[in-house]
């Protein structure tokens, strides 16, 4: 691994934040430093997309912060800055890492002030934002900040931010990460590394960064979707997914650099796999070639840290994901890696890249790949099918229209006990998945047969989620057989 001998990689679990919206430095670091926070700004957003009613900022496992925030600022959701956020929605997309890459780029509160000028346009901060509408939405921000007393409430759980920062800087004690940055893609000595906690975005994770005056913040927005028995975070396996996000910030530059030559293939996969990259979140072609290039390097990581067998089970673990080229292009970087003098840095690379997608997708290649899935995919899941658990009944109706939007509840019920603690519901793409009313957890009963989800519904709208996937096959039986993976949709009625 290569990188700057005397760098060494220093983890500091910071939870208070100045008034530029710079986490406080409470020890030395070293010239790249990283740091573990929980960033006000991001809980700020986090909580504002909340109320607006994005669902990927409603699954915050920390199940005792999510009511307290609910409890707080629940009588706030038809503020200005709410209702500002929802027509941004609604209207130009914004959402996932929309609000994070403007959190990054203003002040902490109470003064929400952007930290560069908006012309010329700062680098990835989201074009889902104008101009115009950052300067309402911050001027709404700032009242919302007076008005709902955000001050007070983030400094009365400030423990708890304090303890979600010491266990992961704990937890990343003797991780290399930094270095292994330094030498994959070159030193970047007037960059900063944070990572921020999301204690309200479950497993949504972004890598967002700013620019300012000839400095760059790197960020890796990391959600907690684990907690102990206590209900507070702890952290298993989130290494690979930080280098994941803090890879965004090299990547995505790079191949929007090259979006020209990459064009021809980029729309191929996707017009194969566009549902199956929908309902990842990944709605158009640019998308997924940012993502791919991100998980090839991603494997490298592994592949460094961990040896090859890691990467191997990382890369199967891509191709779960529909991402089946992975493991070829990771292949490909390794001989970026060996040829540093012929390519110091890996913007020099991208036409070979460019031209292993060509290939991939030109000589048959992605065909071969697509159908060999396929045919995988569906010899496994006759395998689990010829096991599963079966679902008797769902309330309301797999496919059902004209639901009463006063519906409170979604029961499935299964023909043997499952278990209970084994849950997971995921989004579909186009369909919105159930909110849940304040506080309220999906539960089975006391036989584990019963699974009943609380949910607060809207007139006119598709909900709909899916329980397991090709590659989480979490719910199961109490024999072990897991259920096979099941998409469950309905519509409500129209007002």
């Amino acid at each position: 691994m290569r990188g700057s001998p005397n760098r060494r990689l220093v983890i500091a679990a910071f939870a208070a934040l100045a008034a530029a919206g710079h986490p406080a430095v409470a020890a030395p670091t070293s010239p790249v430093g990283l740091r573990v926070v929980v960033d006000r700004r991001v809980e700020l957003m986090s909580i504002v997309c909340r109320l607006a009613g994005y669902e990927e900022y409603r699954q915050g496992a920390v199940a005792h912060y999510a009511a307290d925030v609910d409890r707080q600022f629940g009588p706030y959701k038809e503020h200005p800055v709410v209702a500002r956020a929802r027509r941004l929605r609604k209207e130009r997309g914004v959402g996932y890492d929309a609000p994070m890459t403007l959190a990054v780029y203003m002040t902490g509160p109470p003064d929400m002030r952007m930290r560069a000028p908006l012309d010329p346009w700062p680098p990835r901060l989201d074009t889902r934002w104008t101009a115009a509408e950052i300067d309402g939405f911050l001027r709404d921000l700032r009242a919302f900040v007076r008005d709902s007393k955000f001050v007070e409430f983030a400094d009365g759980h400030r423990a708890l931010y304090d303890l979600s920062a010491q266990r992961l800087g704990q937890r990343l004690r003797d991780a290399r990460v930094l270095e292994w940055f330094d030498g994959f893609f070159g030193a970047r000595p007037k960059s900063d590394y944070t990572i921020a906690l999301g204690l309200l975005n479950g497993g949504g994770n972004y890598g967002v960064s700013a620019q300012i005056g000839g400095k760059e913040d790197i960020y890796c927005i990391l959600g907690i979707w684990q907690c102990d028995a206590g209900g507070m975070p702890v952290f298993g396996g989130v290494t690979e997914t930080l280098v994941h996000e803090f890879c965004h910030s090299y990547v995505n530059a790079i191949v929007d650099a090259n979006l020209d030559a990459l064009r021809d293939a980029g729309k191929a996969i996707f017009a194969k796999l566009s549902q199956e990259m929908g309902s990842q979140a990944y709605g158009s072609w640019q998308t997924v070639m940012r993502e791919s290039l991100v998980r090839a390097c991603t494997v490298r990581y592994v592949r460094a840290s961990g040896g090859p067998e890691a990467a191997e089970r990382e890369v199967a673990s891509q191709r779960g994901r529909h991402f089946l080229w992975v493991g070829a292009l990771s292949e490909l970087l390794g001989e970026y890696e060996t040829d540093r003098a012929r390519y110091p840095t890996l913007d020099r690379f991208m036409p070979r890249i460019a031209r292993f997608f060509k290939e991939y997708t030109a000589d048959g290649g992605f065909r071969a790949d697509l159908t060999r899935f396929e045919e995988e995919r569906r010899a496994r899941i006759a395998a689990i099918a010829a096991k599963s658990p079966k679902i008797v009944s769902m309330s309301p109706a797999n496919g059902a229209t004209n639901v009463p939007a006063d519906t409170r509840e979604i029961v499935i019920t299964f023909d043997r006990p499952m278990v209970k603690d084994n849950l997971a519901l995921m989004r579909v793409a186009g369909a919105t998945f159930p909110p849940r009313p304040a506080g309220a957890r999906a539960s089975f009963d006391e036989e584990g047969k019963v699974l009943t989800i609380p949910c607060s519904l809207e007139p006119g709208v598709e909900y709909g989620f899916g329980m397991n996937a090709d590659n989480y096959l979490v719910m199961r039986d109490t024999s072990g057989n897991p259920l096979v993976p099941t998409e469950y949709r309905f519509r409500t009625a129209a007002r």
